[in-house]
């Protein structure tokens, strides 16, 4: 099964309604569908799971007024609104049949002031072509030391808390994957996300490949798919496929450096797969981008 996120819905005026969005994907041949963070109330209330399949659905969903909060704030009171607002998204999964929830855990936040710079430092540097300089590697490792220093901690303190949103879910029968982030700041790391797939090792959880994410991190010159791969072993429970070239992420597959048969041989067999595209692309664009998944993962 491939299925289409609802981040190309963004293509169409009226944000109500998902009857268009669906009707195309299922026509350009996408087995299913993941519902988004960028879906309103209206639109999550009129998914019919027997016209389409829920593949999964992306925290938070359906999008939130208030301001989101993330599992890595220093306050606890932060953290326990952030653990209200994923059990929506848990609600909403349950109530659309979908078997997961996807989230992001959040940025590294202690002492963010540093890690902003030295991150927007190497990003900016990796634009204007500088990765072979003396600067460009000595910010990278300042950086890296910077996140593997803080990173443990803002862990340790996330994982009550996530474990009272993962108990929430087994109730509903939904699991929850902690997905591979796109910023530098982003957490878990590969080695953040072993220990705490380790940790919560009871629970319904996993991890979450996003190959765009990825793709983005190893181009910086930081982890890579290898390094992600012998962190978390067998235990994806699907990925994100979007293609990459630079620090451009959410391309359809086949414009860019990804190679999406590595991908096939790094999530287990019936992870879920969801193409995950800006809305901006044409519909032969995307019958194109199906086709290279479709070679990949052997689906019919």
């Amino acid at each position: 099964m491939i299925a289409l996120s609802t981040m190309y819905f963004q293509r169409w005026d009226d944000q109500r309604d998902l009857g268009a969005f669906i009707a195309q994907a299922q026509a350009m041949g996408f087995d299913g569908i993941e519902l988004s963070h960028t879906l309103g109330q209206e639109a999550v209330a009129a998914v019919d799971e027997s016209i389409v399949r829920v593949a999964a659905v992306h925290h938070p969903c359906p999008r939130r007024k208030a301001s989101l909060r993330c599992l890595t704030e220093s306050d606890s009171s932060a953290r326990q609104r952030a653990v209200e607002q994923l059990c929506l998204t848990v609600d909403t999964c349950a109530a659309v049949g979908a078997p997961v929830v996807v989230i992001h855990l959040g940025r590294l936040l202690d002492d963010f002031e540093v890690g902003r710079k030295l991150a927007f430092e190497v990003e900016s540097r990796f634009l204007a072509g500088q990765t072979r300089s003396r600067r460009y590697r000595e910010t990278l490792n300042a950086l890296n030391d910077h996140v593997s220093q803080i990173e443990p901690t803002a862990l340790a303190r996330t994982v009550d808390h996530l474990s009272v949103a993962l108990r929430y879910a087994a109730d509903r029968g939904v699991r929850l994957a902690l997905e591979t982030g796109w910023g530098s700041l982003e957490l878990p790391t590969p080695q953040g996300m072993a220990w705490l797939l380790d940790t919560l090792s009871d629970d319904p959880l996993g991890a979450w490949l996003d190959t765009g994410h990825v793709g983005a991190q190893a181009n910086l010159g930081r982890f890579g798919f290898d390094d992600w791969r012998g962190a978390v072993g067998d235990r994806w429970l699907g990925v994100h496929c979007h293609d990459v070239v630079g620090l451009r992420d959410h391309l359809v597959p086949g414009m860019g450096g990804v190679d999406f048969d590595q991908i096939a041989g790094i999530v287990p067999p019936g992870a879920i797969v969801t193409c995950e595209v800006d809305w901006y692309f044409a519909e032969d664009e995307l019958r194109a981008g199906l086709r290279v998944l479709r070679r990949a993962f052997n689906a019919a």
